[in-house]
């Protein structure tokens, strides 16, 4: 595919400032929106998109004999537009912040209301916009994200178009957002660009991936009721098929970590491993437990919190590959409505998925107190970490867009053996 050109145009005008108190102030839009065009710039090198900034040094003579402009502010787009064609635009993606509104909050992606294009660039560069968002904001009431107006730079430049308010700098906690989250939102757009670019509905990137997994097994110290087969603790269990999946991971990929087994039992060494991931910046986050229903349930669940595609594939495969692997073993057990259905289900206010910065999921391989699956869970513990690692790899890593950067000390192939990898050495 032939490198597609970006057009970044920051807000060009020196007057406009955000919110401004006695203990804080956001300053100028135009330096705020500038800091983040160099970083998305940047960003769409690195996903071989090339992309340049329009310029930020007009002088009033300049803008002034712009005649058709009513404003200074109209003068400046217009300008723009013309740098836009002159470069030979693919895209024209416009970088603001909000501020006409000081109680509304959110990112809003403004399209031209006459070209399809620009609304499906504009809706892909909402999604991850929005993903962040929200990891941040939880709970927060949001303008109309996607909206359509007849700015000059939706209109004016003959690339497809985008005008992007990343949230509201007159509300002080989105301002105080925007300041602290800079590289992360350039970033988010970045994805939303290559995503329509490459036709990918999913909410991921490149720079997701390269941050790597983080393996989290269950931490509280809970017994089975057929404690006497193997006097393990779930804890224990857990902790045995992490590690295999760890191992098998790092086989392949070099950025992979296993969550601190030292950790203590109960919220405590829950809210460790959140700041462990998160201090880390992993992009993948999977928890692996085995689940209590008094012996009433069988097979594998799989959560999720978010319904973002891309979360939903990778825990989707997580699923079916378990499914495949249960039942092969117990066709004839009286499985769950869940497992039925073999769908990801949708888990609100759980600890570790609400509170991580990673895409999180949440593996609850079978249940520990019915005998079935907990002997299921004993004998094939490491064919339930060779499918929960190739589920990782197939969703994460090789439909994840990269293209064999230096993370890599292997590379797969699907073997003839069936849905397997072999492991072959770069």
């Amino acid at each position: 595919m032939e490198r597609k050109r970006v057009f970044i145009s920051p807000e060009p005008m020196t007057y406009k400032f955000g919110y401004s108190g006695e203990d804080w102030s956001y300053g100028r839009e135009k330096d705020h929106m500038e800091s983040m065009a160099k970083e998305l710039r940047d960003y769409l090198h690195t996903l071989d998109i090339d992309a340049v900034i329009g310029r930020t040094d007009y002088t009033d003579d300049e803008l002034r004999a712009v005649v058709k402009a009513e404003t200074i502010a109209h003068a400046a787009a217009y300008k723009r537009s013309d740098e836009s064609d002159n470069w030979k635009a693919d895209y024209h993606v416009c970088l603001h912040s909000n501020g006409w509104d000081k109680t509304k909050r959110g990112p809003v992606v403004y399209y031209s209301n006459d070209c399809k294009k620009s609304e499906a660039l504009s809706k892909s560069i909402l999604n991850p916009l929005t993903v962040i968002y929200d990891r941040d904001n939880i709970g927060v009431t949001k303008q109309a994200g996607l909206q359509t107006d007849t700015f000059i730079e939706l209109g004016e430049p003959k690339a497809i178009g985008a005008y992007v308010e990343v949230a509201f700098h007159d509300n002080k906690a989105d301002a105080q957002w925007i300041v602290r989250n800079l590289v992360k939102i350039a970033h988010a757009i970045g994805d939303g660009i290559y995503d329509y670019i490459h036709g990918h509905v999913q909410v991921t990137s490149p720079n997701i991936i390269k941050k790597g997994i983080y393996i989290s097994p269950d931490n509280f110290m809970k017994f089975s009721v057929e404690k006497s087969l193997t006097n393990n603790t779930e804890r224990q269990r857990m902790e045995m098929i992490s590690r295999e999946v760890y191992n098998n991971l790092k086989r392949v990929y070099k950025n992979v970590m296993l969550g601190d087994l030292a950790v203590g039992s109960g919220d405590s060494g829950v809210d460790k491993r959140i700041r462990e991931s998160n201090a880390g910046g992993y992009g993948l986050h999977v928890c692996i437990h085995s689940r209590s229903y008094n012996g009433i349930k069988f097979g594998p669940e799989v959560f999720i919190a978010s319904g973002d595609s891309f979360t939903r594939d990778i825990a989707q495969e997580i699923l079916d590959n378990l499914f495949k692997l249960y039942s092969r073993t117990f066709w004839s057990v009286p499985k769950t409505e869940p497992v039925k259905k073999n769908k990801v289900i949708v888990l609100k206010n759980h600890r570790e998925l609400d509170n991580t910065n990673a895409i999180a999921i949440l593996v609850k391989v079978a249940s520990q107190d019915n005998m079935f699956d907990k002997q299921w869970m004993y004998s094939k513990k490491n064919e339930i970490a060779q499918m929960i690692g190739d589920a990782i790899m197939s969703q994460f890593v090789l439909k994840g867009k990269i293209r064999g950067e230096s993370i890599y000390t292997h590379r797969l192939e699907w073997s003839d053996r069936g849905q397997v990898f072999d492991i072959v050495p770069i």
